[in-house]
């Protein structure tokens, strides 16, 4: 297994004729199969840092579940793609359950972040805020790559992302780590997948859906979600973990609620 680096940044070179090998008309043929093909690139960039294997860090593999719920894709067709990867060759199982893509560790380069900040500083200067829209997006980008890159820094580092995403807090404001204990503290108390489901739900009642500038393959406008600086509460910490508070509390009752309903209807 290649040694991952927290140093660097990762890419994969993708060839031209990519989605017209004999392996990937196979799999978008399948049902769900375009689901399977996309998954299969995302899967791909995640196992990238660590030459083709997909693990969370050097002792844990990615399980389906773990998938399921960092890349919103329904646990079914997580599991069934991976049957259809292993099929076709472009997924192995190894001996501590982890996947291997065989197919990464030739496609992979790589460069320092010092290098990638210095060129995006090279070309829009070094202050995010006073950038233009697609130079900002970049820093950001780095930024958001720094933190994924770091996973060994951060007990939640997707649920962390999902902040940043937002532009709920910087990536430097992330540093600091009570959000990231709150976060741990939910999920032990929690699932996972619930406490991801609850902390977008939480941060989209002070967003609004931005403009990204971008368009789907259709032509489409592509929207994300990002916090309303006037919507944006004075004291986040306090404000984040009492809204995740009550909405984590109000699910349990609520499941609470449904469970004396069906003893009673019994």
């Amino acid at each position: 297994m290649a040694e991952y680096s927290k140093e660097k940044l990762y890419f994969l070179k993708m060839p031209k004729d990519f989605f017209k090998k004999n392996y990937i008309k196979v799999l978008k043929g399948m049902p769900n199969g375009h689901e399977y093909a996309l998954l299969l690139l995302e899967l791909m960039c995640e196992s990238v840092g660590w030459g083709g294997y997909l693990r969370f860090s050097q002792t844990l593999p990615y399980t389906p579940e773990m998938v399921s719920s960092l890349t919103d894709t329904n646990i079914d067709i997580v599991r069934n793609a991976f049957v259809a990867y292993e099929g076709l060759g472009l997924a192995k199982r190894t001996e501590d359950s982890s996947i291997y893509f065989p197919l990464v560790d030739d496609m992979t380069m790589n460069t320092t972040i010092g290098a990638a900040r210095k060129q995006v500083q090279r070309q829009g200067g070094q202050e995010v805020d006073k950038c233009p829209p697609d130079t900002r997006d970049k820093i950001l980008d780095i930024k958001s790559l720094e933190m994924k890159q770091d996973k060994t820094r951060y007990k939640q580092p997707a649920l962390l992302q999902i902040l940043s995403d937002f532009g709920f807090l910087t990536a430097d404001e992330l540093t600091d780590s009570q959000f990231d204990d709150f976060l741990d503290a939910c999920v032990a108390q929690y699932d996972l997948v619930n406490v991801k489901i609850k902390t977008k739900y939480v941060l989209q009642s002070i967003s609004h859906l931005e403009n990204t500038g971008k368009t789907d393959k259709s032509e489409k406008p592509i929207f994300r979600w990002r916090c309303d600086p006037e919507e944006m509460p004075e004291n986040r910490y306090r404000w984040f973990t009492a809204a995740m508070s009550n909405n984590l509390r109000k699910e349990e009752k609520d499941d609470g609620a449904l469970g004396e309903w069906e003893k009673d209807d019994g």
